[in-house]
Formats: structure tokens, sequence, C-alpha cells
């Protein structure tokens, strides 16, 4: 026990590993990622290189020139088409209803298509505007750098593995329960 001013209190006696759990070391400060989601990287790196960004960029531009070309097709040849003038038959005979029925059918499908299509462009934008600002190929959730397999498989990717799987099964068990 020790004394001061009158009172006793207790001594505490501590070991090297405690005291070093008392006191909190500060941690250094990573640049912050230009997104509004993502936490301070970990790791190595924070960003691609430039060479792996122009590498990205050209895939992606590629996507897009492919994209914008089968959008086109589906305009011309099965959106805008009935089916007297897919046939070639531009005569003003009736045609069996069966034949309307396959129409409106085939239509509806070039529309989901082009739809789907259409979110992917937007996707392929967005990832193109990443590439440009220098965060591309960053997890949107823990910072990290996507691997460039998984970029390359999905180029428009904007989580790692790790963070997608954890969302689609917190997606799964929100559904499910």
């Amino acid at each position: 026990m020790k004394k001061t001013a009158g009172k006793e209190t207790p001594t505490k006696v501590t070991t090297a590993k405690e005291a070093t759990k008392e006191v909190p070391k500060e941690k250094p400060k990573a640049k912050a990622v230009e997104t509004d989601e993502a936490p301070a990287p970990s790791g190595p790196r924070a960003r691609m290189t430039k060479p792996e960004l122009k590498f990205f960029e050209g895939l992606l531009n590629e996507k897009k020139e492919t994209l914008i070309q089968e959008l086109g097709y589906l305009e011309d040849n099965t959106m805008r088409l009935n089916s007297k003038e897919g046939a070639g038959d531009l005569s003003s005979h009736a045609y069996h209803l069966a034949d309307h029925a396959t129409e409106t059918q085939d239509r509806e499908q070039a529309f989901h298509m082009a739809s789907r299509e259409g979110k992917y462009l937007f996707y392929i934008e967005e990832a193109l505007d990443r590439v440009r600002n220098g965060t591309f190929g960053v997890c949107k959730k823990c910072g990290k750098l996507i691997p460039k397999a998984r970029l390359e498989a999905v180029p428009t990717a904007k989580m790692c593995i790790d963070c997608k799987t954890k969302q689609e099964r917190a997606a799964e068990a929100a559904s499910a329960g």
C-alpha cells in the first residue's frame, strides 16, 4: 500500500505486456480512396499502376464497342421490323394470328436483351469513369485491390470476391428470412 496525503491507495504491479495494452498506439494514416463508400485501403498498394489502368481501359472500350454494335443490330433487325417486312412479304394480305404472336414474343425477347445490354453498357461506363479517376480495381467495401484475374473476367467488378460473397450471402439470408 502506498500512502499519499493521509490516504492509502493500493499499488498495482503491471507487467510489460499489460503496459503496452494500456497505451494506445497511433496507426499511420493511409490516403483515402476517392470514393464515398471505400474505407482507407490496406495492403501494399492502394491503386493500380498506369499501365494496368490503360490495359483495362482498352478492354472496357472493346467490350463497349461490341455491345454498341449488338444493340444496333437488335434495333435494326428486330425492334423495327414487323413479321411481313422480316419475311420479305410486303403485300397487304392478312397473316396468321400465330405469326403475330411469334413476332410479339420475338420483340419482347429482343427488348429484354436490349435492356440487359443497356444495363451492362451503363456498368462499363461507370468502370471507365473509375479508370479515368484512378479508382478502378479498388474494392468499394474493403478498399483493397481487386485481383487482376477477377477484373479480366468481370471488368465491371466493384468488389473483391470476399466482399461480393458476403454481400450475396447477406442478400440470400434477407430474402430467406
